[in-house]
Parts: structure tokens; sequence; C-alpha cells
């Protein structure tokens, strides 16, 4: 074997091995502890308290103008259903996933319009249209 052919198989050698050591090191540095038997303390402070969570919270507003109450109050919350949250193409994590529609075709399918997907592969199409817009 000639010295250049080994000195290049010599430093593909050496970067693999430094390639997978980095791995496995990297791989095992986790930022929270994966040990499922501890308990996690929940936090202590006042803004931790469960009177102030996002879903449990009510601040009671005092409105200074008059007037009517609300037609529509749901004490326990109301149920939406169907899609709240669409990504398009202009989404940095869907696009890699082979999202290509635009804004306007999401809302065009919102609306009931048929949209086309492409297919991940290249091959053939689908449409997509909602039953009830």
């Amino acid at each position: 074997m000639s010295t250049i052919k080994y000195r290049k198989t010599l430093i593909a050698v050496a970067s693999l091995i430094v390639l997978v050591g980095g791995y496995i090191i990297l791989g095992n540095i986790t930022k929270y502890p994966l040990d499922k038997s501890l308990e996690i303390q929940a936090p202590t402070s006042v803004k931790s308290s469960p009177a102030e969570y996002a879903f449990g919270f009510n601040p009671g507003f005092d409105y200074s103008e008059a007037r009517t109450p609300c037609a529509e109050q749901h004490p326990t919350k109301k149920a939406y259903f169907g899609d709240l949250h669409v990504h398009t193409a202009l989404s940095a994590d869907a696009y890699p996933d082979g999202t290509r529609l635009m804004p306007r075709d999401a809302y065009r399918f919102a609306k009931g319009k048929r949209v086309v997907l492409p297919s991940p592969d290249g091959g053939t199409e689908k449409s997509l249209q909602l039953m009830r817009p």
C-alpha cells in the first residue's frame, strides 16, 4: 500500500473513531435526569400556587364601563374541534418533513376548497378537502 493511501485510510479511520466517540459521549449527556423513580418537586414560589396556574386562574376583572353580561358563558370551558393550528411551508419545523402548502393554501383548505398534497417521495400526489369547512 502506498504511503498516500495509508495516510488517507488512517485519517478516515481516526475521523470515524472521533465521530463515533463524540456521538456516544454527547448522546449520553442529558439536560434533565431520565431516572423516573425520582419525584420532581413542585415549585414553591408564590406564583407557582394552583390559584395562579393559567387554566385555573380567574382574576375576576373589574370593568369600568357599563356592559351587559356575555350571552355565552362557559364556566367549565368550551371544547372546539378541528384544525385550529396548522403548519405551512413557512414553518421551519414543517418544511423539512415535506410540507409545501403555503398560508393561502391553508386558508383555502379551511374554507372547504380542495388542496393538492405533494408526495414525500415524488410519487403520486394526493388531494384533500374538508367535508365541512
